[in-house]
């Protein structure tokens, strides 16, 4: 069987489709709203300033560890096998929940689209049935050559350049920096968005469950979290802090009041944000796509563990040198999370706090091997971000995904060691 690798900048090519996905077309208009017309420019930059640490901490586990298996790994080392097991299971769990918002996100633009919503009503086809369609399709292309995750992420990254260049068009015209002095703020509403700004930065360690495919350099994995991160950072900054100079504080979608500013030609405007649906639909496919991706190889790396080897099936790899087992348990995984939780915001928080949770376990991780002031603020930082996660979990519209959740967490918990008692017996 043919092992195939992923060059570095494949890798940081993923990593930025995963978090653009998760973040920066997401309904911004809400936090502009809530947080009384506070520029999201400060919103993501302190959302940076929180996971730089914590960045720092994986990025060096990263070097220390050049595994596939990612926190799963560094956790097992340090931890022991079974907060090995909890941290990489509840990673598993909680990106499918994360996986199963952007899905319901992608569902609703597609409506916005009038041909394909024409068509979708008079076949009677349900949003849920198209969340299903996207997950089965997505689970077939995750079965293939790693060329066609080469193409595909290449081809959304074309797609998202329809808002770079429609935003830089608009940028001459109406760019007026004294939008920053009518801002007020409003601490409490902006609290309450805290999960939107930690899910943007969510998932920067994907990379680290292929990182014996990523090169054979023991640096590169790190490497590939640092610039992923950086170029993730500036864009966020940089696009929101233009957003906020074109749009100032108004309670729109800044994506799809871009066109209005270039041209009064209505059939001009309609044709325009038709791009920019597809351009945001694109981008969320390929947060899926990445996620999906990266996450199969993460329950691989367990499954590889002898630890439990009532389930040595999920080991099996296809053709294509991909864990066909696991992608496919990840796909009908999703499934509960789509049918059942009806808040979008739920889900979103549930998956930012279980990776948030797993974070936490990383760091103490990386503090039994380097007990450095590093180590300790990035603890800090994940307690308190994980604490205002937990409120909004509290919230009754919550219970069905949390109880989910942990139902399969729990269950995985079981049978990992029943599994390992029949080992020994």
């Amino acid at each position: 069987m043919k092992h195939t690798h992923i060059p570095g900048w494949l890798a940081i090519v993923i990593n930025i489709n995963i978090l653009l996905a998760s973040a920066f077309c997401i309904d911004l208009k809400k936090i502009w709203a809530s947080s009384g017309g506070m520029p999201i420019f400060f919103i993501w930059l302190l959302g940076a300033v929180a996971f730089l640490p914590i960045i720092l901490v994986l990025a060096r586990l990263a070097w220390r560890f050049p595994f596939s298996g990612g926190l799963y790994v560094y956790n097992k080392r340090a931890l022991g096998e079974f907060w090995g097991f909890v941290s990489g299971w509840g990673y598993f769990v909680g990106t499918i929940a994360a996986n199963g918002y952007i899905i319901h996100l992608l569902s609703a633009h597609i409506h916005r689209i009038p041909a394909i919503n024409s068509i979708l009503e008079r076949a009677g086809i349900s949003d849920i049935w198209i969340e299903i369609g996207v997950v089965v399709l997505f689970a077939l292309l995750n079965l293939v050559s790693i060329y066609i995750v080469f193409a595909l992420n290449l081809l959304f990254i074309l797609f998202k350049l329809a808002i770079l260049i429609v935003t830089v068009m608009v940028i001459p015209k109406l760019f007026n920096v004294h939008q920053w002095s009518i801002l007020h703020l409003d601490w409490q509403g902006f609290v309450i968005f805290v999960p939107f700004v930690l899910f943007s930065y969510t998932g920067i360690e994907s990379c680290c469950s292929v990182a014996d495919k990523i090169t054979e350099s023991r640096c590169e994995v790190g490497r590939v979290i640092m610039i992923s991160f950086a170029i993730i950072t500036t864009f966020y900054l940089l696009f929101q802090f233009v957003f906020f100079c074109l749009h100032g504080a108004n309670t729109f979608d800044p994506f799809f009041h871009l066109m209005p500013l270039l041209t009064d030609n209505q059939q001009f405007i309609a044709i325009g944000d038709t791009c920019m649906t597809w351009a945001v639909i694109t981008s969320f496919l390929a947060g899926y796509y990445g996620m999906f991706y990266y996450n199969s190889w993460n329950l691989h790396a367990i499954a590889m563990d002898k630890e439990i080897e009532g389930i040595k099936l999920l080991r099996a790899l296809n053709r294509y040198d991909v864990p066909w087992l696991c992608v496919c348990v990840q796909a009908l995984l999703i499934i509960p999370f789509i049918v059942f939780a009806h808040s979008n915001f739920c889900l979103m928080t549930l998956g930012v706090a279980a990776t948030i949770g797993v974070y936490f376990l990383s760091t103490l991780s990386f503090l039994i091997f380097d007990r450095s002031l590093l180590g300790y603020i990035a603890l800090v930082s994940c307690a308190g971000m994980l604490s205002l996660c937990m409120i909004d979990l509290w919230r009754p519209s919550a219970r069905i995904p949390l109880c989910l959740f942990v139902g399969i967490v729990v269950a995985g918990i079981v049978a990992s060691s029943f599994s390992k008692f029949w080992s020994k017996s």
